[in-house]
């Protein structure tokens, strides 16, 4: 089996790369990915990431303050037909403001036919 890793879904392909820019210049590891077709909106490329370093991740994100950001994901069997997508919660959020529910928002756009009204994801945020 593939091993789990964390994903960062943007809107925007520069957002992408200045995340993984900022990333890397913390000393964490970091590439760029297809985004995994659950997530269904974006630029098609997501931040890859270590589990294990997804406090620090979430700090740079803090920092970094982009604004296109669709969520955080756990992502499992990538690369396999049985691919598995789960958002991630950061310790500081009960609420899910980094990762709506995977295809959710595609749900929404094949429903209602009309551009995706994303909420801002550092609302609420202590």
């Amino acid at each position: 089996m593939n091993p789990s890793f964390g994903i960062a879904a943007f809107r925007s392909r520069t957002q992408v790369l200045r995340m993984e820019e900022a990333l890397r210049r913390a000393g964490l590891s970091a590439g760029v990915v297809a985004t995994p077709r659950e997530v269904a909106i974006g630029c098609g490329l997501s931040v890859r990431f270590e589990l294990a370093e997804t406090p620090q991740v979430m700090a740079v994100y803090r920092r970094l303050n982009p604004s296109a950001l669709i969520g955080f994901y756990r992502v499992d069997g990538y690369g396999t037909r049985q691919i598995r997508l789960s958002p991630l919660q950061p310790k500081c959020c009960k609420s899910r403001c980094f990762a709506p529910e995977a295809g959710s928002l595609q749900k929404d756009l094949q429903s209602k036919n009309e551009p995706a009204r994303l909420v801002d994801k550092r609302a609420g945020m202590a």
